[in-house]
């Protein structure tokens, strides 16, 4: 088996700086989820609205209102035409029907959509406590200036760190994250050969930057929200590749 690739901007350095002179602070206290009561109101997901069910509506009236405007304007049919042309001929002529029949069955199959993810809604968010309470990670995040490759460009980057690790370990993580961030600000190369040995993932263990005894800290790409507390869950089970990242709104407790 191929070794794994080095990172770029000598992390190992960095790490092994924090060694000494660490300046620590008390760990604050994450919330309490493990009761499902507690888990749906701070870290569960509200109930599906009609968004889904509204795309396939907008899908199915813009195949309808098309099938209607191909039947209005469909051409005479041309006399005498044989084979490919005579094929080609129908298919011009009354291919609205397939537009139509499109359009019927997505403006039927809108409201079925809604009434399954709402029925499907409280059976996912259940699993999820459970995946929640089998292999869940709770991290205190803090934010960075460093950005990551997204879906859609270039993302903020957060640290978590997880929330049962001491306080010297804590720290020692954020300080290496710190310093590496400072150290690839001054230099744009390898700070986008960084990215790009991160890829688009969502959840980078801070272990495979600096290697074991960074084990509970995390690099995690931040989309759409900005919490204090995150519940990170492996997805599937203990991969570390995968990750569902559960915002924990402590505005609600």
């Amino acid at each position: 088996m191929r070794p794994p690739k080095p990172w770029p901007g000598d992390p190992d350095t960095f790490w092994a700086a924090t060694a000494t002179g660490i300046d620590t602070l008390p760990r604050r206290t994450p919330p309490d989820l493990s009761r499902f009561e507690d888990f749906e109101r701070l870290a569960g997901w509200p109930k599906p609205g009609a968004g889904s069910a509204i795309i396939w509506g907008v899908f199915g009236a813009a195949y309808l209102v098309y099938a209607i405007v191909a039947f209005a304007i469909r051409p005479d049919p041309v006399d005498g035409a044989e084979g490919l042309w005579a094929a080609f001929d129908v298919a011009v002529r009354w291919h609205w029907v397939i537009a139509l029949a499109a359009g019927v069955l997505a403006l039927l199959h809108a409201p079925r959509v809604y009434r399954k993810d709402r029925r499907d809604h409280p059976k996912e968010v259940r699993d999820m406590y459970e995946a929640a309470r089998d292999r869940g990670v709770m991290v205190e995040t803090f934010p960075t200036d460093f950005k990551v490759h997204g879906s859609g460009g270039w993302s903020s980057a957060v640290v978590g760190i997880d929330a049962r690790l001491d306080p010297v370990a804590a720290a020692r993580i954020r300080r290496a994250f710190k310093d590496w961030f400072a150290h690839l600000r001054t230099d744009a190369k390898t700070a986008n050969a960084v990215r790009d040995h991160n890829g688009e993932r969502e959840v980078r263990p801070a272990a495979d930057i600096f290697g074991p005894e960074a084990e509970g800290g995390y690099l995690i790409r931040h989309d759409y929200f900005r919490k204090r507390w995150m519940l990170l869950v492996p997805d599937p089970p203990n991969s570390s590749k995968r990750w569902d990242q559960l915002p924990v709104d402590e505005s609600a407790a």
